[in-house]
């Protein structure tokens, strides 16, 4: 009467739907999440808002309306229709133990008249003495995909196609759906699935505890052979009593997992082998004293794999004197061999070779010849997302090439001539001058969208890093321009292997540009043009990467192969030889897909469970919007350092721009810098010291409040040297945030002195607020700098870390000027102009408007750093056609519509003895 489901995981993919019944397990529920599809389109900050908003509300105690206190309040949905020949009706049931269904809603989708948002779940129709219920109407045939969740905390998920069955039964924290009515008191206890223990140390796990007398003891199956009865686990081949600890869990355990601060401790008994243990599958179980079983739960291993298997050696692809070498870190898994391939798609492999073992390395030595062939690696590992002994193919993560769409890993020398523009190595002393960070000023701009529309470049170019090498183009030109004008950098939107765009240009599709001519300017048949082949075109942002290490091939003039490594080379030498260096926007916090299965999962292949995050249930973290990465963990951490290493060195990128920086480790951000300051010219080829870093330091989700260890946030980045961006003065500027209603207005805007129509309070409370304004304004004018004195709109001194947010958070966190980036606007949310006239009164003219634009961009660019200024702004520039006559706006060039997406201008120290005039759209 039950089919087993699993929980929902983060695996971004198709669902993995099963025809011949009509119910089925979904172990990729949230990837037809609207949110998240739309996520993968532009990856703006719409996602990241949606979980900045729901946990702003849930820390604000602003819960929804439709849903109060911790009981709960029903309605029908709007979606369900009487059903019809063509349609079937569901009553989808759901049991709390606790009883408290308060917030929980059900999110829907696939063939339903109304699938819902993620922020806004559908309510219960009922609740009757099973618990709740939700009534939904879905076409037949046809698939229902469902998902219990409240805000981000999510319990029991799967599909049904219908035929025959008219109502669903679901118990919280149980891997079950069942098609009869079950009595929550006799389903076994505890869940192998959920991983609620952790083992932190060689000998020491973790567990909450039913009963403090409780007998634990450790199961563990090399062929995940574990399972649930009424009398406990069975099936194992080895069961191990653990001992009690007098104590609580030791601190250096606490600081690695603070989130488990309070759980109880048990040690392993002397002589057990950790380092098999650990590539079994394995459980707990509790009894009590009179051997009643009481629970049983997974296991967590990232503490014991850290403690045993931390490593600091070579690996990925290295090229010896007689040979190549091949490492692999996987101390999980049961065997490995490598798939060797003469090409970089289809057939069978050449060659497949086992690799030896040592302390969880795997490695092989192969011939010389191996340089220029395609591989993959065939792991056998216990995947918890499974609960099975899974062999898959995955990628190397310390890839160095690709063939197209990551299909295979490809063993090149980047050392080699054949990969190095001319004067490669002598590019150091080639680099632009840079006396201080605080003198950067900072372009940002997307490498399809830079060329794209531009005429003067060859078509065959267009888009590619190429471009950046036609030297007269007209995109080249105006770098040049304003690079003269005191530009110093050039920041490029994610450049590494990401999963949105297919790399086989053939394939894609375009809108038809004359057509979309013809419609009115507020017509909505260009954005459906758009959506219609938004998953089939060549654009997209880049924040889903897939493999860190190696270029875009989307951007290339062929995806298979090591062209992509030249052609990115060039692109980095031209810039630089025009007067910009280059930075990098790096996506850490997390990678496209995970699970065994899925083409794009490569890190939760090789040793599953390990790089992604995960909650106390052993369910992976999503708060970044999908599979959040752990660098609280040692090996992830040096992943991350290497790879930024490895784009200094081998690509001589000059700075690192980390989207959702608070998701990782201070730990992670501080030893990254260190490393990379140290390289040197002599040594490195790269003059490390002119490396900057800087990046989003929101603090949300799991990591909110160094909930996961010390995270590289704002409130904690001072004396770092690491910049972060300042929203205060974003905010203050312009008025609200992106999470409140776009009309609240600010300093520049209109607030007290020409409020719009919005109700923002009466005069005396529209006063004072932009009288507090002008406090964070001026400290964001001074670099944000925390013990600043200034004399507040109360006439009191204060120092800037004493003037705090609506949130009770200080305005001023930064100790030096280069740990501040002002900015009003960035590629994120609606350009500068398009939020000024959301918020400005109605009366208030054009002309107006463009002269709040300037002065908006102004107090950004005249905004002191002690001595020195560093800034970040966008204007929204044109793209001018080769005669300059004619002018095309960016944002009409990318095809982007709806969510802006456009170059912007950042500027610092510009030489303001050069007379430019830069021209903004609407301006």
């Amino acid at each position: 009467f039950c089919v087993e489901m699993a929980f929902a995981t983060p695996c971004i993919s198709q669902c993995s739907l099963l025809k011949e019944s009509s119910l089925v397990s979904a172990p990729h529920a949230l990837c037809c999440s609207s949110s998240i599809l739309h996520s993968l389109r532009s990856r703006d900050e719409t996602v990241k808002q949606l979980h900045l908003q729901e946990t702003w509300k849930r820390e604000h105690r602003i819960l929804p309306k439709r849903m109060s206190g911790t009981g709960v309040a029903f309605c029908a949905s709007s979606e369900i229709q009487e059903p019809d020949d063509n349609f079937r009706r569901v009553q989808i049931h759901y049991n709390r133990r606790d009883g408290k269904y308060g917030h929980w809603g059900l999110h829907i989708w696939g063939e339903v008249k109304v699938p819902t948002l993620w922020e806004s779940p559908l309510p219960p129709a009922g609740s009757d003495d099973f618990g709740i219920y939700w009534e939904v109407t879905f076409k037949y045939p046809g698939i229902l995909n469902f998902l219990v969740h409240k805000g981000d905390l999510k319990d029991c998920a799967g599909s049904t196609s219908g035929s025959n069955t008219s109502a669903i039964w679901m118990v919280s924290k149980y891997s079950h759906v069942f098609l009869e009515k079950p009595d929550p008191d006799s389903i076994l206890k505890g869940s192998l699935r959920m991983a609620h223990a952790y083992w932190v140390k060689e000998d020491m796990l973790a567990w909450v505890c039913p009963t403090g007398d409780a007998v634990i003891y450790l199961h563990a199956s090399k062929m995940a052979k574990l399972f649930l009865t009424e009398r406990g686990i069975e099936g194992a081949d080895v069961v191990i009593k653990l001992e009690s600890v007098s104590h609580g869990l030791p601190a250096e355990v606490v600081e690695k997992f603070p989130h488990i601060k309070g759980y109880t401790p048990f040690k392993l008994p002397v002589g057990c082998n950790a380092r098999e243990l650990v590539k079994c599958q394995l459980a707990l179980s509790s009894f009590d004293a009179n051997g009643v079983f009481l629970d049983a739960t997974g296991l967590q291993l990232p503490g014991v794999l850290d403690e045993l298997f931390a490593y600091d050696g070579p690996l990925g692809v290295n090229f010896i004197k007689d040979g190549i070498m091949l490492h692999l870190w996987a101390p999980t898994a049961q065997s490995v061999y490598v798939f060797l391939y003469s090409s970089p798609s289809g057939g069978e492999p050449y060659e497949v070779l086992a690799l030896n073992e040592i302390n969880g390395i795997w490695s092989i030595h192969g011939p010389s010849d191996w340089k220029g062939k395609y591989y993959l690696y065939e792991i056998t590992v216990f995947h918890p997302t499974t609960q099975k002994v899974e062999r898959s193919l995955a990628n190397d993560p310390y890839s160095l090439g690709l063939s197209a769409n990551g299909e295979r890993s490809l063993i090149v020398d980047l050392n080699d001539g054949a990969l190095q523009p001319e004067a490669w190595t002598q590019l150091a002393d080639e680099k632009p001058a840079l006396k201080s960070f605080t003198d950067s000023a900072i372009y940002e701009l997307h490498i399809r969208d830079f060329s794209i529309s531009d005429d003067s470049v060859d078509p065959s170019l267009r888009g590619t890093y190429l471009a950046f090498a036609v030297k007269d183009s007209a995109g080249m030109r105006h770098l040049k321009e304003i690079a003269d004008a005191g530009l110093t950098h050039v920041h490029l939107l994610p450049a590494f292997d990401f999963a949105s765009v297919d790399e086989r240009k053939e394939r894609w599709k375009y809108v038809d540009c004359e057509k979309l001519a013809k419609f009115l300017p507020d017509s909505e048949e260009q954005q459906a043009a758009v959506v219609e082949i938004q998953n089939e075109d060549g654009y997209n942002w880049g924040y889903d990467p897939v493999n860190w290490g190696v270029p875009e091939g989307s951007y290339a003039l062929e995806p298979d192969g090591s062209q992509r490594t030249l052609e990115f080379r060039t692109m980095v030498q031209d810039l630089n030889r025009i007067g910009l260096r280059v930075i990098m926007d790096v996506v850490y916090n997390h990678v496209f897909a995970s699970g065994p299965e899925h083409k794009y999962s490569v890190l939760d292949k090789v040793v599953p469970g390990y790089y992604l995050r995960r909650n106390k249930d052993g369910d992976i973290e999503n708060s970044t919007c999908m599979n959040n990465t752990a660098s609280e963990h040692i090996m992830v951490d040096r992943m991350i350092v290497d790879n930024l290493r490895h784009w200094a060195v081998n690509y001589k990128v000059d700075g690192f721009r980390f989207d959702l920086m608070g998701h990782l480790m201070k730990r992670t951000m501080v030893r990254a810098k260190n490393v990379l300051q140290n390289l040197t010219i002599e040594k490195d080829g790269v003059d490390g010291s002119k490396i900057y870093l800087y990046g989003e330091g929101w603090d949300f989700g799991e990591v909110a409040r160094n909930g996961r260890g010390i995270n590289a946030a704002q409130c904690n980045l001072a004396t770092t040297g690491i910049g972060s961006f300042n929203d205060r003065i974003r905010d203050s500027v312009l008025g609200g945030s992106p999470f409140g209603d776009p009309r609240q207005q600010g300093f520049v805007t209109g607030l007290y002195l020409q409020p719009n129509a919005f109700d923002q309070g009466d005069g005396n409370a529209m006063k004072r607020a932009l009288a507090a304004m002008t406090d964070w304004i001026r400290l964001g004018l001074a670099g944000n700098l925390r013990n600043i004195v200034l004399t507040n709109f109360q006439g009191e001194e204060v120092k800037g870390i004493d003037v705090l947010t609506h949130d009770q958070m200080p305005v001023a966190y930064a100790a030096n000027p280069e740990e501040t980036v002002n900015y009003v606007s960035a590629h994120d949310n609606e350009t500068l102009f398009d939020i000024i006239m959301l918020k400005t009164a109605r009366e208030v003219s054009l002309e107006d408007r463009c002269r709040i634009n300037h002065l908006a961009t102004s107090i950004i660019a005249l905004s002191q750093c002690t001595s020195r200024e560093y800034h970040f702004f966008m204007l929204e520039m044109t793209c001018y056609a080769p005669n300059l006559l004619t002018e095309i706006p960016i944002t009409q060039a990318t095809g982007s519509i709806g969510w802006t997406s456009h170059m912007s201008l950042t500027i610092g120290a510009l030489d303001y003895h050069q007379k430019r005039r830069m021209k903004t759209n609407g301006a």
